[in-house]
């Protein structure tokens, strides 16, 4: 499976909107400290989400569809707001693109597909979890690789 994701733009552009709006620090060494050290600042992130999944369920329960996307955009947003701010963004992409393949296995290639009773898709033989580390690791080579390609410049 390749990465067919396109998130970090989007990424991109929360991280600039909660810079200009004073939500999340200039500086991404004091963004990551305030996170880390911020309880306050992290709890208040994690309210507006709560706040944000609330209009969805009440925009369902209405069976709304334009609030049921105006929410789904508005959780997107803040949620992305809130990997930025625990300065994660750039891993996304390839985060999910192990998620889909450890979902992928949940579905087995013969048989039929494992359901609990509230008819969540189990973990049959086979189901392998998300490799999250290894995504990071990824990100994190490319990243070097481009540091180490841009600095190697001919005179």
């Amino acid at each position: 499976m390749t990465n067919n994701f396109n998130l970090n733009s989007l990424f991109v552009m929360v991280r600039d909107w909660n810079k200009r709006t004073g939500h999340m620090p200039d500086n991404d060494a004091e963004a990551s400290v305030k996170w880390f050290l911020d309880e306050e600042y992290r709890n208040r992130a994690m309210d507006l989400l709560t706040e944000e999944v609330g209009e969805m369920k009440d925009a369902i329960d209405a069976m709304d569809q334009v609030e049921m996307l105006d929410a789904a955009a508005d959780i997107i947003f803040v949620l992305a707001g809130i990997i930025e701010k625990a300065g994660l963004g750039e891993y996304m992409d390839d985060a999910m693109v192990e998620v889909l393949k450890s979902n992928n296995s949940k579905i087995p290639p013969f048989g039929e597909i494992i359901r609990d009773a509230n008819g969540k898709i189990g973990k049959p033989e086979g189901y392998r979890p998300p490799n999250i580390p290894e995504a990071m690791r990824r990100v994190d080579k490319q990243s070097e690789f481009r540091r180490y390609d841009s600095s190697d410049t001919d005179d």
